[in-house]
């Protein structure tokens, strides 16, 4: 089994049902076994100002998904839940993201990781202090608290919402 790390976020409608319905979607894979959620984190937009503030989380999975196939599962799993594409970084119902698959450095066409932006994201990095607090960037090497200490601004605050991933 290989062992990834999925961001997870939503900014339109509904935020908290989307993000449940998506990780409903990823546990009802049976080449996936979440292992581990962040705390539900309300953060800002990075990239286009404007739109509202995002609901984010971080998962920890063991696969036996090739990075791939791990890739075209979770379009799948966007598409469902009502993902498009109107500009980058536009406002998603749906956003997920593969940050690290078995700290492996892969740059395809369709699939670069560890992401390329995850250091320069609060809210990637603090959810995934919650679920992988000892990971080492395999490129930057560098850990969560060394790529935190380099952002300014990004607020990022924790819901504090008990069992957010149980309905």
């Amino acid at each position: 089994m290989s062992i990834a790390i999925l961001s997870v976020g939503s900014n339109l409608g509904n935020r908290l049902k989307y993000i449940r319905d998506s990780v409903k979607d990823i546990k009802s894979n049976d080449k996936i076994k979440i292992t581990k959620y962040s705390h539900l984190y309300e953060t800002e937009p990075v990239g286009v100002i404007g739109q509202s503030d995002f609901y984010n989380c971080a998962l920890l999975i063991e696969t036996d998904l090739k990075p791939e196939e791990l890739w075209s599962f979770i379009q799948t799993v966007e598409i469902k839940n009502g993902r498009t594409r109107e500009y980058r970084w536009s406002p998603r119902t749906i956003d997920i993201d593969i940050i690290d698959y078995d700290n492996l450095v892969i740059e395809t066409d369709t699939l670069i990781l560890p992401h390329p932006r995850m250091h320069e994201r609060k809210f990637v990095l603090l959810p995934m202090f919650d679920i992988y607090p000892d990971y080492v960037h395999p490129k930057l090497k560098e850990d969560i608290d060394t790529m935190l200490a380099k952002i300014n601004g990004q607020y990022c605050y924790n819901l504090n919402l008990e069992n957010w991933h149980n309905e």
